[in-house]
């Protein structure tokens, strides 16, 4: 049997599988349609829901990286203001502060408390930044950076250790339209967290993101201001205003659309702004607060969306279903949305579409599964009468095809690739057919391909040759461009620059092949207008390729389609060119055919656009250096006709003591007639020009172990002999850790030294004539010192005789007095101790005028608390409010200074005792360059008409029956003052408090 069906052609065989098989296939395939039917609709169902949350997912990411995107871009933008701000601030003369101090009221940008402070005037350049608010007069560094990136700039002044800065130039403007000078950022946030600017700040490093300034929210670049020694004096900002970047975005994502109703909405993640609409439903409510909004279960939909958001990472995505109902819909339907949080500005995505919309896919494909299992069981019983009625027919197309293969076949080995075999039954045979044209199209293809390959690598190699050769950026590109176009037969080629004007324009700087008029008739850029969405504008903002398959078809190429076609453009490919990170322009090429562009030919364009970039930049790196050599040449040439003509003598001499350069100021102040004279004459530094050699060593000393030295006095011999006095200052230039040299600048100060000289002699006459009077007034002194022990001693005898009686008077015959006599004798007794407080206000008084000043370097603060433990019983069963600020230290005797520090406090309690809530303050500022120290109260005050009485011994203001005292208290001030060299005031009025002031 199995020999008889081996000699069966091929015809018979077949017409026997066909007779054999066709009850088998009629039968069989009923059953198979309805249980395949079943599968497929199973699965269908599960790729449809599939393919609607990949959708969800795709709209969701989607708008996420627009945002991204566009942050990323601002901040770019951002980091490069940045850097043009610092550029200003080093040309303008960087960043000092001077000793002379201002008064600021600083307003707090969070909850606009003030407080006034005392800083240092902050100078760029020498010059202070002032107090300047009128936007229309100008303000040095901020005005010149706004002016270049069209963006705001701030420079901050530290107010304290805590970090709090302080805006003392700023171009950004407050609500009534001025210059927010004034205003300040606070190291801790409202909230008590705290702030990421300053803490960034404080550690040293640049801060960038979103922050609060002012009255809004910006995108922001601040960077740390340090002196010299690196101590942190301020900080410098850029930034743009968030909702103008949020602008941007705001309209894809209103025009982004999901399903039939579904849409794209944002709402604030946290702060004050939860659960705010940012973008809505066609922007309708925009603003809305529906943090609070429930369902028709009175579930708190909104929170429940904010939770789960604003805990996702970058990327991540979460899923709510809600039921929601908008204005103006009849009931509220069950919604599915998906969500993702973008951080760095706060805002929570939802991608949102109603359930019952996604119903419909799903009846769809289950009416779908019905009719094919209907049509499949008829077209079973059509299939059995077929086979049986052509049977004959199928034989003759099955070997029909075959003969027609094995002739193709024979063609194609003799190298005609074009044969084409022309079967088109569905069958098996049919198949192969199609499957052997394929073949042969793919071997066409391969050769096509390889073909096209071998060109783009020839054109790859010529294009690197012409970078080795070419010298100038403008050559290079013309020749690397008329390579793409003859080696690689493209239609045209052209460079475009992505220029940093405001439109983003795309200025074209190179073209090949047939341009005729092309990009002077069409207008390209790179923002993100419809102008900037054609593939150059997107190659240069995104930094990837982009081509379009078929201008023709292309929706991005809708401006320029018409012109294209004109020039025969069918197909274009734009590479970004990349230098260093950034992208420089775009190379772009036009076919004439679509679809012209396949992978392994992009990848080698991008090697030929990195290979360019790098040209590019090679030239001008080149082209810079030579500008550099330039520059240089002519800072010599000026460096040498400073040296040649200056005034001061300058020199450079080597390390064995020999001249090795010096100017002819030099060489005349050393008597020479050329500095060629003295550098020739002069062999040995040391013992030739010094008069004391030491001094040439102590000289070489200091610079070895500080590296410089300044005005550095010694004795140098002229080439007559004669001697000068010369001031040195010079340092050793050393190479890679090696002194090769010194050089310094000498100034002639024989004149100085003669007429110091001549005061030294004035001085010594001065001081003897002092010592003279100082004697006689010692001796008037002890005469003086004599005369008060006996007024002191006569006076108190009788007072004291006085006491004695009066007291005997009161313990022995007390019960025996009349009232009015008993209170005569108090006020006896009361009198007499004021008499003698008196006497010792006198004595000390007239002791200071010669009590010999001890002057230290002291804290007053010291001072200051000794006295207040000193007078503490003076404030029991009372509520006073002492406040002591910052005393700078001084130079003053210690124990006078304490004696005023106790007669102003003293003064203090005793004029707020009748206060219930007494208030005195210490503290100092600064006034034209001198420190004043006061001392302020609450208490009874004074009339200013009666202040010049203050200070002179007996005058009092006040009665004794109201407040007690000599009257000699504020007069031993005035003299303590006035021994310091300082002066002393106040300042008060009546029933408001006082102020003493004094400085040392």
């Amino acid at each position: 049997m199995g020999n008889f069906f081996i000699h069966l052609r091929l015809k018979e065989k077949i017409s026997l599988l066909g007779a054999g098989s066709v009850l088998i296939t009629v039968f069989s395939l009923v059953a198979l349609a309805v249980w395949q039917s079943g599968q497929y609709n199973t699965l269908a169902q599960r790729e449809v829901s599939s393919l609607i949350e990949t959708n969800l997912d795709s709209i969701t990411r989607g708008v996420y990286h627009l945002i991204k995107t566009e942050h990323e871009a601002t901040q770019q933008q951002i980091d490069s203001n940045l850097n043009v701000a610092r550029r200003v601030l080093v040309t303008s003369g960087g960043v000092s502060l001077a000793s002379e101090r201002v008064t600021w009221t600083a307003t707090n940008q969070f909850n606009r408390q003030q407080t006034s402070i005392t800083l240092p005037k902050m100078m760029v350049g020498g010059r202070w930044l002032g107090m300047n608010t009128d936007p229309d007069s100008e303000t040095v560094v901020v005005d010149e950076v706004t002016r270049l990136v069209k963006d705001t700039a701030t420079i901050f002044q530290i107010m304290n250790d805590k970090g709090d800065m302080l805006r003392v130039a700023t171009t950004v403007r407050n609500a009534k339209g001025k210059r927010a000078i004034g205003t300040y950022i606070p190291a801790v946030n409202p909230d008590g967290t705290l702030n990421r600017v300053i803490e960034a700040i404080k550690q040293g490093k640049t801060y960038h993101g979103r922050a609060f300034v002012v009255d809004e929210w910006y995108l922001t670049a601040y960077e740390p201001i340090t002196d010299r020694r690196g101590k942190l004096m301020g900080m410098l900002y850029v930034g743009v205003k968030l909702r103008n970047v949020e602008c941007r975005v705001r309209a894809a994502i209103l025009q982004t659309s999901v399903g039939k109703t579904g849409y794209v909405y944002v709402l604030g993640g946290k702060g004050e702004h939860q659960g705010h609409y940012v973008v809505s439903q066609k922007g309708k409510r925009d603003g809305e607060d529906i943090l609070e909004s429930t369902d028709s279960n009175g579930n708190y939909v909104i929170k429940s969306i904010i939770d789960k958001a604003i805990v996702l990472g970058s990327g991540e995505l979460a899923t709510e279903r809600y039921l929601w109902q908008n204005p103006g819909e009849a009931e509220p339907r069950w919604k599915i949305a998906r969500l993702a949080y973008y951080e760095p500005w706060d805002w929570i995505i939802g991608t949102s579409v109603y359930e019952d919309e996604l119903q419909f896919y799903r009846s769809v494909l289950r009416d779908g599964r019905i009719k094919m299992t209907s049509i499949m069981s008829i077209a079973g019983l059509l299939l059995s009468f077929s086979i049986g009625l052509f049977g004959m027919v199928i034989v003759r197309t099955i070997v029909r095809p075959v003969q027609q293969m094995k002739s193709a076949v024979e063609t194609i080995i003799q190298g005609d690739l074009n044969r084409v075999v022309n079967v088109h039954s569905p069958d098996e045979i049919g198949e192969l057919a199609q499957s052997f044209n394929i073949m042969t199209g793919r071997l066409k293809s391969t050769m096509e391909g390889l073909r096209k390959l071998n060109r783009t690598l020839r054109v790859l190699s010529e294009c690197n040759q012409s970078m080795i050769r070419t010298t100038d950026e403008k050559s290079l590109l013309q020749d690397v461009l008329r390579i793409i176009v003859e080696l690689g037969n493209y239609r045209m080629a052209w460079v475009g620059f992505a220029e940093k004007d405001p439109a983003k324009s795309v200025r074209p700087v190179a073209c090949a092949g047939h341009d005729d008029g092309y990009l002077e008739s069409i207008a390209i850029t790179w923002d993100s207008s419809v102008l900037g969405g054609g593939p150059t504008g997107l190659a240069i903002r995104s930094g990837e390729i982009v081509f379009v398959e078929d201008v023709l078809t292309d929706a991005t190429y809708i401006p320029w389609r018409d012109k294209a076609l004109q020039h025969n453009f069918r197909s274009s490919i734009a590479i970004p060119i990349k230098a260093d990170g950034d992208v420089l322009g775009a190379l772009v090429l036009y076919a004439d055919s679509p679809g012209a562009f396949e992978s392994e030919e992009i990848t080698l364009l991008q090697e030929l656009s990195d290979d360019l970039a790098f040209g590019i930049l090679a030239l001008r790196t080149r082209e810079e250096r030579a500008k550099a050599e330039k520059a240089l040449q002519q800072a010599e040439k000026k460096y040498r006709g400073i040296f040649e003509n200056a005034l001061e003598g300058i020199f450079q001499t080597s390390a064995e003591g020999r001249f090795i350069t010096a100017n002819p100021a030099f060489a005349a102040m050393l008597g020479y007639d050329s500095p060629a004279e003295l550098i020739s004459s002069v062999t040995d530094i040391g013992s030739q020009i010094y008069v004391d050699a030491d001094r040439r060593a102590e000289f070489r000393r200091i610079i070895d172990t500080e590296g410089e030295v300044n005005s550095f006095e010694c004795q140098m011999y002229r080439k007559d002999g004669g001697k000068i006095w010369v001031s040195l200052s010079g340092r050793a230039v050393a190479y890679e850790d090696a002194m090769v040299y010194f050089e310094g600048v000498a100034e002639d100060i024989t004149k100085r030294k003669q007429d110091e000289e001549e005061l030294r002699e004035l001085n010594n006459a001065l001081e003897q004539r002092v010592a003279q009077r100082t004697a006689e007034l010692e001796q008037a002194n002890s005469q003086l010192e004599s005369f008060s022990y006996s007024v002191s001693h006569d006076l108190r005898a009788p007072l004291r005789a006085i006491d004695g009686f009066s007291s005997i008077l009161v313990n022995e015959y007390f019960a025996d007095i009349p009232a009015d006599a008993q209170n005569y004798l108090k006020r006896i007794s009361g009198n007499v101790r004021r008499m003698e407080g008196l006497i010792d206000d006198l004595l000390t008084f007239s002791r200071l005028g010669r009590m010999p000043l001890s002057k230290k370097y002291i804290e007053p603060i010291a001072l200051v608390y000794g006295v207040l433990e000193e007078l503490d019983k003076e404030r029991e069963g009372r509520h006073v409010d002492v406040t002591v600020g910052d005393l700078p230290p001084c130079e003053a005797d210690p124990k006078l200074l304490r004696q005023v520090f106790f007669n102003l406090l003293s003064n203090a309690l005793k004029y707020t005792r009748r206060r219930e809530d007494a208030r005195i303050e210490v503290g100092a500022y600064l006034q034209d360059a001198r420190y004043v120290y006061f001392v302020r109260d609450n208490g009874a005050g004074f009339d200013m008409q009666y202040a010049d009485k203050l200070f002179s011994v007996f005058q009092r203001l006040h009665s004794q029956e109201m407040f007690e005292g000599t009257g000699v208290g504020l007069a031993i001030v005035r003299n303590i003052i006035n021994r310091h060299g300082g002066s002393v005031w106040a300042e008060g009025d009546v029933d408001q408090g006082a102020t003493f002031y004094f400085t040392l």
